[in-house]
């Protein structure tokens, strides 16, 4: 045997029932924590904060264009939304492209636009 191999059969002589038990159970607890996310993670609406204030929900099941200030337009479509024009000089927000699931933050202009569950209008938050 060559003296930098790895040899299977001694490895596996290591692992002993309770190794492969614990290890079962650490795979099933991923899956079962994985599918609790995939279903909490269905947001509804989303939501524009403009300088930490709210400024409106949108529903996502409705396409629509948003004008939210001078310069910038917020598109919502088949359950996605996306900044499709932007007042800031780099356009990174609108680089960022469709999403669903991660908020579009606008440094220069301090806009926030964030996946939410249920609707929340005008509401101040600090």
């Amino acid at each position: 045997m060559a003296s930098g191999s790895f040899n299977y059969r001694a490895s596996l002589k290591l692992l002993n029932l309770r190794d492969i038990l614990l290890i079962l159970l650490i795979i099933i607890i991923s899956i079962f924590l994985f599918s609790l996310d995939l279903k909490r993670g269905k947001s509804n609406y989303v939501q524009v904060k403009l300088a930490d204030k709210i400024i409106n929900s949108y529903s996502l099941q409705q396409d629509r264009k948003v004008f939210i200030n001078e310069g910038t337009i917020l598109e919502i479509k088949n359950g996605k939304y996306r900044l499709e024009k932007s007042g800031c000089p780099e356009q990174i927000c609108v680089k960022m492209g469709w999403c669903s699931t991660q908020p579009i933050i606008c440094v220069p202009q301090k806009l926030v636009i964030e996946p939410v569950t249920k609707k929340e209008k005008n509401i101040i938050t600090y």
